[in-house]
């Protein structure tokens, strides 16, 4: 199976909105952009929504002060951080975390997941 990547916006041009948790909206956050409509997306459990709200801030704040988002770099790190978690016995959560797009599945875009 074949992840595709889909180009939504650029992400230095995008916000994250953290959600308030309600009963059916647990774990929620917005990737808020200036010309579409929010996106709404949803982590399996804190560690996970953690590991994306704050890859995508470090994404955005990276491509801010450098200019430039490499992806192959945030997604190593990011796999770092994931072996260390299940290292430790916290488990799992996927992946998350900038990479110059947001959408389309996994990778270094949000989204799929």
């Amino acid at each position: 199976h074949t992840l595709e990547r889909i180009k939504i916006c650029d992400i230095v041009l995008c916000t994250v909105r953290e959600l308030q948790d309600n009963h059916s909206h647990r774990f929620c956050f917005e990737i808020v952009t200036p010309n579409q409509r929010p996106l709404l997306l949803q982590s399996r459990g804190p560690t996970e929504y953690k590991m994306w709200v704050d890859g995508i801030r470090s994404a955005i704040e990276t491509q801010l002060v450098s200019g430039v988002v490499d992806s192959n770099s945030l997604m190593q790190g990011i796999g770092k951080q994931k072996k260390k978690k299940r290292g430790l016995g916290s488990g799992g959560g996927g992946g998350g975390g900038g990479g110059g797009d947001t959408g389309g599945g996994g990778g270094g875009d949000t989204g799929g997941g």
